[in-house]
């Protein structure tokens, strides 16, 4: 029924010696069976969620598509695409699954164990169609007073809100968050559709409490696909695309610069390597994903 797509990075290995030089921990959380045991079960419903709106594809494509035709910049035209996706009377169409999403995973790339995350505040900067939040309430059992998402997109904002949390719409950088409200921060998987990463992982530090973690997770190499060719072109980047270990090495690189601006210590602590599967307007689709987590 699907055309089922695999991405693959070359220089995984890279990855591994970029952690020794962070002095960070490395984890290849595929092979780690405890974590590729529950996403292998997770899977098997994600699929068949997937094929239940599969008729929808077609459409919510041509939507997706008309909304960046419209758009005349790449942080409306993200907006709109999502808004289609995440909304109207039968969405979500939209919804991933990563390891982030399993209890095992959790501990592993956060560094937190299970049974202490309820004592924590969590902001997932965008959330998206709000798996993650879901999760950490439902799984891990964090008060829901204590969970917090953002996206761009109005429709999941209010995906967010439906399901019991704060939503805020909008760039980081500009919402009504007080400084240090949170002792994680999430940035979820959209590198590759941020017109602005240097501001998103200041606004993510501004927010994260001292002592506290971020955790980045994202599609390396970065290439900025996902915004309007104006703008691939004339936007400057923190990621530069050539490779996986080279664009996670800026990344981390730019988020101790920011924190040595702000007179905080940025520690690498881990980074982890899995997959994370989505199904869209694309169909069924596995990428790539990598975790950074950094102490802040």
């Amino acid at each position: 029924m699907f055309e089922f797509i695999n991405f693959f990075l070359s220089g995984d290995y890279n990855v591994r010696s970029l952690a020794i030089k962070f002095n960070a921990d490395f984890l290849n959380l595929r092979t780690v069976p405890s974590v590729a045991e529950a996403m292998q079960q997770q899977y098997v419903t994600f699929r068949n969620a997937a094929s239940t709106r599969s008729a929808l594809f077609s459409e919510i494509n041509v939507l997706t598509r008309d909304a960046y035709e419209r758009a005349t910049d790449s942080d409306t035209a993200i907006a709109n695409m999502y808004d289609a996706e995440y909304g109207g009377t039968t969405g979500p169409h939209y919804a991933y699954l990563n390891a982030l999403l399993n209890i095992s995973g959790f501990e592993l790339i956060t560094g937190i164990d299970a049974k202490s995350a309820k004592s924590f505040s969590f902001i997932d900067i965008g959330a998206g169609s709000n798996e993650l939040l879901r999760f950490l309430r439902d799984e891990l059992y964090v008060p829901s007073e204590n969970l917090v998402g953002t996206d761009i997109s109005p429709a999941s904002r209010d995906l967010i809100e439906r399901d019991g949390f704060v939503g805020f719409v909008g760039r980081t950088e500009v919402l009504p968050i007080i400084p240090e409200s949170y002792d994680v921060s999430f940035l979820s998987y959209f590198v590759d559709y941020d017109t602005n990463q240097h501001a998103s992982f200041e606004s993510a530090l501004t927010m994260t409490r001292k002592g506290g973690k971020i955790v980045l997770e994202g599609l390396f190499p970065c290439t900025s696909f996902g915004l309007l060719p104006k703008d691939r072109d004339s936007l400057e980047f923190v990621t530069k695309g050539e490779s996986a270990s080279d664009d996670i090495r800026l990344v981390a690189l730019d988020f101790i610069s920011i924190g040595e601006a702000s007179g905080r210590n940025i520690q690498v602590e881990r980074i982890c390597v899995g997959e994370r599967f989505v199904y869209s307007h694309f169909g069924l689709v596995k990428l790539p994903s990598y975790f950074l987590t950094l102490g802040v």
